[in-house]
């Protein structure tokens, strides 16, 4: 195997390994963490645009092993039937046909499946936030409600203590006019003792006089 294919099949190992490490059963924690740290590190970004220009290649050289196999598949049987050489040019051909079919296939599966996992644990890292503000939001209005509510009690407790200083005042104005009536009634009654005695005095005089 030349260099390049090892390279390719280096490449097809690290593809296997990740995905293995993305499908295996962790932490959600743990995992949340990696897919994080793949998405927002500029070294994971700046090897993906160096992959960028390896996959090139590894399609270059798909299509050479492509082109190489159906030639060989093409040639007369009968002239090659018997020669190992040939044979094993074939088998070579069809290796590195398989090589780098897989790895092409794999990168854009992997690519695919890490931008919907990547995608999913975003949106739970929003789902969680929103929750959190939720929750804040829903306790702020408990207390908030219960403030109302403590402000409905404290108005019902002024309405109640209103009424009743009302009632109190409805019952001093009843004291008060039952005390101007019992005052008049006096003064009256003071008057009429009054008028008597002098009418009883004015008698007595008369009396006196004869």
């Amino acid at each position: 195997m030349s260099l390049f294919y090892q390279i390719v099949f280096v490449i097809l190992a690290a593809e296997m390994a990740l995905f293995t490490l993305l499908i295996a059963p962790l932490p959600l924690s743990l995992k949340r963490q990696f897919l994080i740290w793949m998405s927002k590190s500029p070294v994971i970004a700046q090897a993906k645009q160096w992959l960028k220009i390896v996959f090139v290649y590894v399609f270059i050289m798909f299509l050479d092993s492509l082109n190489r196999t159906m030639r060989k598949e093409d040639a007369n049987p009968t002239d090659h039937h018997h020669d190992p050489y040939h044979r094993a040019r074939l088998f070579y051909d069809q290796r590195n046909l398989y090589l780098t079919g897989a790895v092409l296939f794999l990168s854009l599966l992997l690519n695919r499946f890490f931008s919907m996992i990547t995608e999913l644990v975003t949106n739970e890292s929003k789902a969680e936030v929103l929750k959190q503000q939720a929750a804040k939001q829903s306790k702020e209005y408990m207390r908030l409600l219960d403030k109302e509510q403590d402000r409905e009690k404290e108005i019902a407790d002024l309405k109640k203590e209103l009424e009743e200083a009302k009632k109190q005042i409805r019952e001093v104005e009843i004291v008060k006019k039952q005390a101007k009536q019992t005052h008049d009634e006096y003064m009256r009654l003071t008057d009429r003792y009054v008028e008597l005695e002098r009418k009883l005095g004015g008698s007595d005089d008369a009396r006196k006089s004869r």
